[in-house]
C-alpha cells in the first residue's frame, strides 16, 4: 500500500508504554499512525538520530542520518540536518533512519547490509505542496526511492527492512505483531478526513490471504436490495470466506466495509488477487443511482485513488462477460465526477433491441439453434423463460 496524503498535524509518538499501533492511533484520535525508525529489539532503544517530545532518544549520527525530518507537535515535517535538530531546543521532533531522497533526486542509500532484498518495509517521502507520501509493501530500498520520486516527493526516508512495518488507516491496515519504539502519528485536513465506513462486525469462515499489489478497482451491483448481511451469508452459503466485496454502498448512502480491504476479494474472475471490489444496492439494469448513493460512492472512489495512485477502475462488464453493474450504472460520474454528466451515462448505446457486444456471438447462436426468438436481448427472464431455453438447448 503507498498514500498521499494532505497532513494538518503530525505527533511523534515516543512507545515506552509499548503499545499497539492500533492503540495508539485510537488513544490519539489520529487518522493514521506508521512505525518510524530502526530500533534495538533487546533494549527498545532507537538506533538512528531521533529526538521525540524534547527528548534525545539516540544522538548516534550515521552517514545514513545525517538528514532527517524535523518538527514540533501539530507542524509539518521539514528536511534538517540531524546536528541542527538534535542541539536545537526549538526543535521537539526529529526522524531519521537510511536518508533516500534530497532536492528531489536519489540520495545515496546507505543501506545497513550489502544487498537490497524485496521485503515487508515502511517508508516515508514529502512533496514540496507539504503533501506526505507513505508506502508499507514488499519492495527494495532502491524500488522505494524510485517510487518516492517518481511521486513527485522532494525528499525522503527509508523507515524500516522487517517485521516492524506498520500502517494503519481509517480504510486499511497493515499491521505487525511487533511493538515498536516510535511511531509517526497523523491528523489529515479536513477535505481529506476519513470516510465513515460502518464496520456490522461481520465475521469469516477463513482468511482469503492479501494481495501481494492493488492494481484495479471494479465496481459491480449487487441486481436487488438488501443488507450487507444478506450478501455476506449468501456468499458463506457458497463456501466462500464471506462477502467477495470490500465495501458496499447501500442506496441511503451508507457505506459498509466487507471483506478487509487488504485480503483478496471473490468478485471478479481472474482479477481478485490485484483489485478492491465495490458493490452498489440496486439492480441498475432496471433503476438509476440516488443521489445520495452516487455521493457516497465517489467519495469512496477518490479515497481509493488517492491511496492507490494510477489504479485502474472500471466497471464489472470490463473484466469480465456480464451486464454488471448495469446498463444505468453511472459509471463517469462516479470515476471522474467533474467530466461526468447524467448525458453521458445515459443508455445510447447498445440499443435496446440489440444484444451487447461481448453477447453478440453467443445471441445469434441461441437464435440459429431455436433457443431464444431473438427479441428483448437485455430484458431480464422469468424462470420459466430460462427453464424452457435449457429445454430447447436439449432438443
Amino acid at each position: 500500500m503507498i498514500i498521499t496524503i494532505s497532513p494538518k498535524a503530525v505527533d511523534f509518538w515516543d512507545n515506552t508504554g509499548k503499545l499497539s499501533a492500533s492503540r495508539i492511533k485510537k488513544a490519539g484520535n489520529y487518522d493514521l499512525v506508521f512505525n518510524a525508525s530502526y530500533f534495538n529489539m533487546g533494549d527498545f532503544t532507537a538506533c538512528y538520530a531521533t529526538k521525540c517530545n524534547g527528548k534525545v532518544l539516540s544522538n548516534v549520527i550515521y552517514p545514513a542520518s545525517t538528514y532527517g525530518y524535523g518538527w514540533n507537535d501539530g507542524e509539518i515535517p521539514r528536511v534538517m540536518k540531524a546536528a541542527d535538530a538534535l542541539n536545537d531546543p526549538k526543535i521537539n521532533n526529529f526522524l531519521s533512519a537510511v536518508w533516500a531522497v534530497l532536492d528531489g533526486k536519489p540520495y545515496t542509500l546507505d543501506m545497513p547490509t550489502t544487498t537490497d532484498p524485496a521485503v515487508m518495509r515502511t517508508y516515508m517521502g514529502m512533496k514540496a505542496n507539504k503533501d506526505m507520501v507513505i508506502g508499507c509493501e514488499v519492495i527494495s530500498m532502491k524500488a522505494a526511492q524510485q517510487k518516492l520520486i517518481s511521486m513527485g516527493c522532494v525528499s525522503g526516508l527509508m523507515l524500516d527492512g522487517g517485521g516492524s512495518s506498520q500502517l494503519i488507516t481509517d480504510t486499511d491496515a497493515i499491521v505487525s505483531q511487533r511493538i515498536v519504539k516510535t511511531l509517526v502519528c497523523v491528523k489529515l485536513k479536513p477535505e481529506t478526513s476519513k470516510l465513515n465506513i460502518i464496520d456490522s462486525g461481520l465475521k469469516f469462515a477463513y482468511n482469503s490471504g492479501e494481495r501481494s499489489a492493488t492494481t484495479h478497482c471494479i465496481i459491480h451491483h449487487a441486481a436487488a436490495d438488501g443488507a450487507v448481511e444478506s450478501i455476506h451469508n449468501y456468499h458463506l452459503s457458497l463456501g466462500w470466506a464471506g462477502i467477495g466485496y470490500h465495501y458496499y454502498v447501500r442506496k441511503d448512502g451508507n457505506i459498509y466495509r466487507g471483506r478487509p480491504e487488504r485480503w483478496i476479494g471473490g468478485h471478479t474472475l481472474n482479477y481478485n488477487d490485484r483489485a478492491i471490489g465495490i458493490c452498489f444496492e440496486g439492480n441498475f439494469d432496471r433503476e438509476y443511482m440516488t443521489d445520495a448513493q452516487l455521493t457516497a460512492g465517489q467519495a469512496l472512489v477518490a479515497d481509493i485513488k488517492k491511496r492507490y495512485p494510477g489504479i485502474a477502475i472500471g466497471g464489472h462488464r470490463e473484466f469480465n462477460s456480464t451486464a454488471c453493474p448495469g446498463k444505468n450504472f453511472p459509471l463517469t460520474m462516479l470515476i471522474n465526477p467533474v467530466d461526468g454528466t447524467p448525458e453521458d451515462e445515459m443508455p445510447t448505446s447498445p440499443e435496446p433491441d440489440n444484444p451487447s457486444d461481448w453477447a453478440k456471438d453467443a445471441w445469434e447462436w441461441a437464435k440459429s439453434q431455436g433457443i431464444t426468438d431473438g427479441s428483448r436481448p437485455q430484458d431480464t427472464a422469468t424462470r420459466e423463460e430460462i427453464i424452457t431455453m435449457l429445454w430447447r438447448a436439449t432438443k
